[in-house]
Protein backbone atom coordinates (compact mmCIF):
# COMPACT_ATOMS: atom_id res chain seq x y z
CA UNK A 1 0.00 0.00 0.00
CA UNK A 2 1.42 3.26 -0.86
CA UNK A 3 1.18 6.10 1.91
CA UNK A 4 0.26 8.48 -1.07
CA UNK A 5 -2.42 6.90 -2.82
CA UNK A 6 -5.08 9.17 -3.05
CA UNK A 7 -4.10 11.89 -0.56
CA UNK A 8 -3.56 15.15 -1.09
CA UNK A 9 0.08 16.01 -0.41
CA UNK A 10 1.65 19.20 1.02
CA UNK A 11 5.57 19.76 0.93
CA UNK A 12 6.81 22.58 2.60
CA UNK A 13 10.17 24.01 0.38
CA UNK A 14 11.29 24.23 -3.05
CA UNK A 15 15.10 23.40 -3.12
CA UNK A 16 15.80 20.34 -4.58
CA UNK A 17 14.69 17.66 -2.00
CA UNK A 18 11.63 19.19 -3.16
CA UNK A 19 11.45 17.88 -6.51
CA UNK A 20 12.43 14.89 -5.18
CA UNK A 21 9.60 14.72 -2.70
CA UNK A 22 7.28 15.48 -5.27
CA UNK A 23 8.23 13.02 -7.71
CA UNK A 24 7.86 10.17 -4.80
CA UNK A 25 3.94 11.69 -3.89
CA UNK A 26 3.24 11.67 -7.51
CA UNK A 27 4.72 8.09 -8.36
CA UNK A 28 3.11 6.92 -5.75
CA UNK A 29 -0.53 8.04 -6.57
CA UNK A 30 -1.41 11.01 -4.70
CA UNK A 31 -3.98 12.88 -5.85
CA UNK A 32 -2.85 16.23 -5.47
CA UNK A 33 0.63 17.28 -4.89
CA UNK A 34 1.27 21.31 -4.16
CA UNK A 35 4.57 22.99 -3.09
CA UNK A 36 4.48 25.10 -0.46
CA UNK A 37 6.68 28.47 0.26
CA UNK A 38 7.45 31.80 1.69
CA UNK A 39 7.80 33.60 -1.58
CA UNK A 40 5.81 31.15 -4.12
CA UNK A 41 8.70 30.72 -6.26
CA UNK A 42 7.87 27.63 -9.06
CA UNK A 43 4.77 27.90 -9.08
CA UNK A 44 4.26 26.87 -5.23
CA UNK A 45 1.58 28.56 -2.96
CA UNK A 46 2.09 30.62 0.13
CA UNK A 47 1.89 29.03 3.64
CA UNK A 48 -0.95 31.74 3.87
CA UNK A 49 -2.92 30.04 1.11
CA UNK A 50 -1.96 26.39 2.46
CA UNK A 51 -3.74 26.99 5.59
CA UNK A 52 -6.98 28.90 3.94
CA UNK A 53 -7.59 26.24 1.29
CA UNK A 54 -5.37 23.32 1.77
CA UNK A 55 -5.77 22.54 5.72
CA UNK A 56 -7.65 18.96 4.53
CA UNK A 57 -4.02 17.77 3.77
CA UNK A 58 -3.59 14.00 4.87
CA UNK A 59 0.05 14.10 4.59
CA UNK A 60 3.12 17.04 4.71
CA UNK A 61 6.36 16.74 3.54
CA UNK A 62 9.07 19.77 5.35
CA UNK A 63 11.78 19.80 3.01
CA UNK A 64 12.64 23.32 4.04
CA UNK A 65 15.97 23.79 6.28
CA UNK A 66 14.10 24.77 9.41
CA UNK A 67 15.72 22.60 12.27
CA UNK A 68 18.89 21.72 10.89
CA UNK A 69 20.66 24.18 12.54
Amino acid sequence: MSTFKGKKVLILGTGGTSNTAFTAAKHGGAASVLKVSRGGKGGAIGYEEAMERHGDAEVIINTTPCGMF
